[in-house]
């Protein structure tokens, strides 16, 4: 059986978009990729303003399954993969 993903949140800090980025349009537009790339899962985007640096650990990348035993490792990566494609686009990279 496959590992079906609840939810996952990936957050950033805003001072780390480039210079003239609308936070609330790229948060908007990312949870919106990563809802149609996993239909079903509750998608979260939390950042914080007037910040740049090292992500903490409240905004990483996290990703809840169906099985709690499951390792997600894999899932994240994917996950981050995703959020690159996305900003790929968003940016025209």
């Amino acid at each position: 059986m496959e590992t079906k993903i609840i939810s996952i949140t990936a957050g950033f800090l805003a001072g780390n978009l480039f210079e003239g980025t609308d936070p609330v349009h790229y948060a908007n537009s990312l949870r919106e990729h990563l809802e149609r790339a996993y239909p079903g899962a509750e998608v979260e985007i939390p950042w914080q303003a007037n910040t740049s640096g090292a992500i903490p650990q409240p905004l990483k990348t996290a990703v809840q399954t169906d099985d709690p035993m499951e390792p997600n490792h894999d899932l994240i990566q994917d996950v981050e993969g995703e959020i690159l494609g996305h900003d790929r686009e968003y940016w025209q990279l």
